[in-house]
C-alpha cells in the first residue's frame, strides 16, 4: 500500500507515481548487478529479478492507494480540510469513470480521540458523500477507511456506526465500506483489563475488518524505546505482528508490516543504496515471517519491495 498526502490526490496519481517508480529504479538499480549488489541477492536470482521487476512497474506499480488525511497531510484549518476532502472525492470519481484508478483505494482519516473525532468524522463524511454523489452511487473496488491510532474497540464501533449511517443515506448495502486499522498503541494489543485487543477490534467492527496495520514507530514510542531504536525490526513490532496473528486467525483478516522511514532520496548515492538495501531486507524479513503485505511511503521504494517478493519467491 502506498500513501501519500490528500491535498496532492489526483485522478491519474497512480500512473504519475508509477512512472517515477519505473524512473528511480533504472536510475538507482539499472542492472542485475546493482541490483544484487544493493540488495545482496545473488547475482543469478538478481538477473531473474530485475526484468520481472521492471515488467511490473511498467505494468502496475501501485496495487493500492491510501489517500491521507494523518501523518502524511497535518493539521490544517477546517475549511482547508473539508476543501481537499471534497476535492479528493471528486478527483477519485474522476479516476474511477476514467479506469485510472489502482485496483485498490482507501481513505486514512485522522484517529477518532477526544480531540480529533468532529475532525476525523467530518472529513469523512464529506469525503464519501462527496465521491457517491459525483459517481452516482459506485465507490472504488476494494474501498477501505484506515483507521489510525486505534487504542479501544469503542472507536471502531464509532467508526462503524457512522459508516452505517452514511451507507443508509446513499441506499448502500450495509457493511459495503470496509475498515483497516492501525496498530500503534499497546491497548490495541493488550486490553487495560487484560484481554488481547486485535481480536476485540475485529469484532467491534461488526464484519467490516478486512486488514490490520503495523505503526512501528508510534508502537516502540509507545513502549519506551527511545529514537535511535525505533526500527521496524524491533521486538516490539515482532510482538505486535504475532499477537495480531495469533489472535485474528481464521478471520480472513490480513496483516501488515509497518513503512520503513528511512526513504531513499538526496544526491548521496552510497546512502540512497544504504536505504534501498535497507528497505530490502525489511520485505524479505516480512515475507520470511508470513507477514505479506506492507505500506510505503516514497514511489522508489516500490522497486526494491517487488525484487524482494520476486526473489523469496523464486528462491
Amino acid at each position: 500500500v502506498l500513501y501519500g498526502g490528500a491535498d496532492r490526490f489526483r485522478a491519474e496519481t497512480a500512473a504519475k507515481l508509477g512512472a517515477l517508480a519505473l524512473k528511480a529504479f533504472d536510475e538507482r538499480l539499472p542492472d542485475a548487478a546493482a541490483l544484487a549488489r544493493v540488495t545482496g541477492m545473488s547475482p543469478v536470482l538478481a538477473a531473474a529479478v530485475r526484468p520481472r521487476v521492471a515488467e511490473k512497474l511498467g505494468r502496475e506499480a501501485v496495487e493500492d492507494f491510501r489517500i491521507d488525511f494523518e501523518d502524511g497531510y497535518g493539521p490544517r484549518p477546517d475549511a482547508e480540510e473539508d476543501a481537499h476532502a471534497v476535492g479528493a472525492a471528486l478527483e477519485t470519481a474522476t479516476g474511477l469513470s476514467r479506469g485510472t484508478l489502482p485496483p485498490f483505494l482507501g481513505i486514512r482519516v485522522k484517529p477518532l480521540d477526544r480531540a480529533q473525532m468532529a475532525r476525523s468524522s467530518r472529513t469523512l463524511d464529506l469525503y464519501l458523500t462527496a465521491l457517491l454523489r459525483e459517481s452516482r452511487g459506485r465507490l472504488p473496488a476494494g474501498f477501505v477507511v484506515t483507521l489510525p491510532k486505534v487504542a479501544f474497540p469503542e472507536q471502531v464501533l464509532a467508526l462503524s456506526d457512522l459508516l452505517e449511517r452514511i451507507e443508509r443515506a446513499h441506499v448502500l448495502r450495509s457493511g459495503t465500506v470496509a475498515i483497516e486499522l492501525l496498530l500503534e498503541t499497546p491497548t490495541a494489543l493488550v486490553s487495560p483489563d487484560g484481554a488481547v485487543s486485535p481480536r476485540l477490534l475485529v469484532e467491534a467492527s461488526r464484519g467490516r475488518c478486512v486488514g490490520l496495520h503495523l505503526g512501528p514507530y508510534d508502537m516502540t514510542a509507545s513502549v519506551g524505546v527511545d529514537a535511535g531504536g525505533q526500527t521496524l525490526d524491533h521486538p516490539a513490532c515482532a510482538f505486535a505482528l504475532r499477537l495480531a496473528a495469533a489472535a485474528v486467525s481464521g478471520t480472513g483478516v490480513e496483516l501488515s508490516d509497518g513503512r520503513v522511514a528511512t526513504l531513499p532520496l538526496g544526491t548521496d548515492v552510497a546512502a540512497v543504496d544504504a536505504a534501498l538495501g535497507l528497505h530490502y531486507r525489511h520485505v524479505r524479513r516480512a515475507l520470511t515471517e508470513g507477514i505479506h503485505r506492507g505500506w510505503d511511503l516514497h514511489p522508489a521504494q516500490l522497486g526494491t519491495r517487488y525484487a524482494a517478493v520476486y526473489a523469496h519467491y523464486l528462491e
